[in-house]
């Protein structure tokens, strides 16, 4: 099966939620809920998933939080975080699956998605978690600056991916 390309992607991540909330809103599923709670409450979770979706884009960020952005406007957007260490890092559980982690002195200047397969986060070229060396490493027109048996660092781009058992199990972006 072949990766969508990214236009692709965004043309499906533009269709899924109409399709979905078409379903959740027909007259079929009304006379299934016996609430019109009951639908409200299946359409906001539908929402909060595809929310979820992730783009990682290498030396910029993940989703609506860019490298270099002050915490205050990551706690705005996402709310209360999961956790909080004593280095100052701050991470949220975006799902069973992802686990972000925000870190820098005195904004955020690393991030670190870690994830298993079926994340829902993934990088602007298609790379997702679960991957192998050698599918990541043909998603990249560049070179690799480090290439070792659990890690491929592309420098220039500002992203690292680190494996665990042959699969891409994590995903930092800094500053080129």
């Amino acid at each position: 099966m072949s990766i969508p390309s990214n236009r692709q992607r965004r043309q499906l991540l533009a269709v899924i939620p109409a399709l979905l909330l078409g379903r959740f809103t027909s007259p079929a599923f009304a006379a299934e809920t016996t609430s019109s709670r009951e639908r409200d409450a299946v359409v906001t979770r539908l929402l909060e998933i595809i929310d979820q979706v992730g783009i990682i884009i290498p030396g910029e960020g993940f989703k609506s939080i860019k490298l270099g952005d002050p915490y205050e406007k990551l706690v705005r957007l996402w709310g209360k975080p999961k956790s909080v260490n004593r280095k100052g890092t701050i991470s949220y559980l975006l799902s069973h699956k992802t686990v972000i982690h925000f870190s820098g002195k005195k904004s955020i200047e690393t991030i670190v998605v870690v994830g298993k397969a079926g994340s829902l986060a993934h990088v602007n070229n298609g790379v997702v978690f679960g991957m192998t060396q050698g599918q990541v490493l043909a998603q990249f027109s560049a070179t690799p600056d480090k290439h070792k048996r659990d890690l491929i660092r592309y420098k220039d781009l500002g992203i690292e991916l680190g494996f665990k058992s042959g699969a891409l199990a994590e995903i930092v972006i800094f500053k080129p």
